[in-house]
């Protein structure tokens, strides 16, 4: 959500006391990294 990946459908998130929808989605994106929560292996040889 705090990347604009998916759209809010009530209340807001603010960052550096500003609603991210005063940013623009490419700076969001750009500036915000994350972690998935699962693992997912695979293999390079067969790709």
């Amino acid at each position: 959500m705090i990347n604009r990946l998916i759209t809010l459908t009530e209340g807001y998130i603010y960052f550096k006391d500003k609603p991210i929808s005063d940013y623009p989605v490419y700076e969001m994106r750009w500036d915000i990294g994350y972690v998935l929560q699962q693992i997912a292996l695979f293999s390079t040889y067969d790709n």
